[in-house]
Formats: structure tokens, sequence, C-alpha cells
């Protein structure tokens, strides 16, 4: 998956998805991304057309690299997901 750092990054860990972080958010982004680059599985490039390149030709080159194993919490979505429209007001 190729995005800036945030709720994204939580949803591919949760499908065992690699992440290439596009570096454009400053302040907490940045944080953000150095904390989705220690946790694996990913690695980070400027938002340019030539560093998104390079990222992903390197992120396909080897991709055991980036494996990530699925989230403990993936069994927890389709909850989350009921509970969060419920709490709108609306019965499934």
């Amino acid at each position: 998956m190729v995005t800036s750092s945030g709720d994204t990054c939580r949803e591919a860990r949760t499908l065992g998805r690699g992440i290439v972080l596009l570096d454009v958010v400053p302040g907490h982004g940045r944080e953000n991304l150095m904390h989705e680059l220690e946790l694996g599985g990913s690695t980070a490039c400027m938002p340019t057309p030539e560093s998104i390149a390079r990222a992903v030709r390197s992120f396909v080159a080897d991709p055991a690299r980036f494996r990530v194993p699925p989230g403990g919490e993936a069994h927890l979505a389709p909850a989350q997901f009921v509970a969060a429209v419920q709490g709108l007001g609306f019965d499934l």
C-alpha cells in the first residue's frame, strides 16, 4: 500500500499488507511515519514520482522484507464496524 501515515496504516497491518509511506505531513505526521518504520514491514519515500517509483520497485523486489503478519486484531474489525454503525443509531 502507498499512503501517508495514519489510520490507513493500521488497516494495512490488520490485513497483513506492507506499506510505502509518503513523507508528506510535518510534525505529528513525521512522528507517525517514524513509528510505522519502527513497527517494520514498511519503507518511506519523498512525495515525488521518482522517489515513489524507487520505493515501490524496492518493495516489489524484496517482498519478504515487507511481509507483515495479519494483525492480532483482524478478527475485531467486523464487530467494531457493527458497533460504530449502531452507535450512529442504525440497526444492522
